[in-house]
């Protein structure tokens, strides 16, 4: 495997596709894009199963609106931020999301009624930043 190794990144002279020419540090392309993200069936009307994943080896269910994505290659640490979301059955809102645990190797999620009773949901996205 190859590394690159560079300060900042730009268009590629004539390549902009009409878009305005501007550097990015290459901290801000490092740092700054998901680290990994799932989308995934929750349950609700189908088999329980993954859409699309990047960076995650496996996610489980191991009971109604809980489940536990698996890195494929582990966070640095447990201090990234993540951002959960999902579709309720039939467009209908009163959902919470949340996180049960996360460690540099997994995150845990859940999703439950307003009231806190759990749900499985139609879809359910996770995307890690760090």
């Amino acid at each position: 495997m190859s590394t690159v190794k560079a300060d900042n990144f730009t268009w590629k002279s004539g390549e902009a596709g009409g878009q305005p020419q501007y550097t990015v540090s290459a901290d801000k392309v490092i740092l700054g894009t998901a680290k990994s993200w799932a989308n995934f069936y929750g349950g609700y009307s189908s088999t329980f199963g993954t859409n699309a994943t990047y960076n995650i080896s496996s996610i489980t269910q191991s009971s109604t609106g809980n489940y536990t994505a698996n890195f494929t290659i582990a966070q640095r640490d447990a201090f990234y931020s993540f951002t959960l979301s999902g579709r309720y059955a039939n467009g209908e809102y009163g959902m919470q999301y949340g996180m049960q645990a996360a460690t540099a190797s997994y995150i845990s999620v859940s999703q439950t009624y307003t009231n806190g009773t759990a749900y499985n949901c139609q879809y359910f996205c996770i995307t890690i930043n760090r």
